[in-house]
């Protein structure tokens, strides 16, 4: 489930049984699903998250329904699914988070297939697998949640695979991964949330590890944690 504003001030409301509208000025909602009989209509119920593009453009990612772009002036919907064999369609279904980046490229983390960058251009996607360097093994199939720093790099958050710095200028991956022995680590390695405050600090909501900051002067993790 997710909330997003467009810039009338209405409300989008992603939830597990189709998307909703509320109209700030007349209280009304309006409700988007999926028809089996109509094309234009939401590609999946399950909506996992919102981000709008511009003005008229909002990106859905759905459960099991790829990616979905609707232009909220004319209400068309536009699919972008997963096809075996076409590399340049999104890498999975299963679209867990979106993300506008400052430089207005949108991303797509996938459930099992990584993190995808969309091209506007050719209505393509490239897709980026998370390689160890050391390994040289895929890893991080599962993407959960994204956010940007002050030097336009991504932090990718994982179910279970921990927490990774994109380089998009060379694709490159850097892993940070929970150690228990360690003061200064992630929390945990399921990362939910993520969010940069205005110092550029990014703070990281995990599963059962409470809340973690990355200081970025220090170049630290700091834990918060119930006692």
């Amino acid at each position: 489930t997710d909330l997003a504003e467009d810039a009338g001030g209405n409300i989008w409301i992603a939830t597990t049984n189709g998307l909703n509208r509320y109209e700030r000025k007349t209280g009304i909602f309006t409700r988007y699903v999926h028809d089996n009989h109509n094309n234009n209509s939401l590609a999946n119920n399950i909506i996992n998250r919102l981000a709008f593009d511009n003005d008229s453009i909002l990106w859905i990612g759905t459960q099991n329904g790829g990616l979905d772009r609707l232009n909220i002036k004319q209400k068309t919907f536009s699919h972008h699914i997963h096809v075996d064999g076409a590399s340049a369609t999104i890498s999975d279904n299963n679209v867990r988070t979106v993300y506008k980046d400052s430089k207005g490229r949108i991303w797509a983390g996938t459930a099992n297939g990584g993190l995808n960058l969309f091209d506007p251009g050719s209505d393509t996607f490239t897709a980026y697998p998370f390689v160890d360097l050391q390994t040289h093994s895929l890893s991080g199939r599962a993407v959960i949640s994204i956010a940007e720093n002050n030097k336009h790099e991504l932090w990718v958050g994982t179910q279970e695979d921990g927490l990774y710095l994109f380089n998009t200028d060379n694709g490159t991956f850097k892993r940070f991964r929970h150690e228990d022995n360690s003061a200064n680590t992630v929390s945990a390695n399921t990362i939910y949330s993520l969010r940069k405050d205005e110092a550029g600090n990014l703070w990281i909501g995990t599963e059962n590890g409470g809340l973690t900051v990355w200081d970025i002067k220090a170049q630290k993790f700091y834990l918060y944690k119930h006692d």
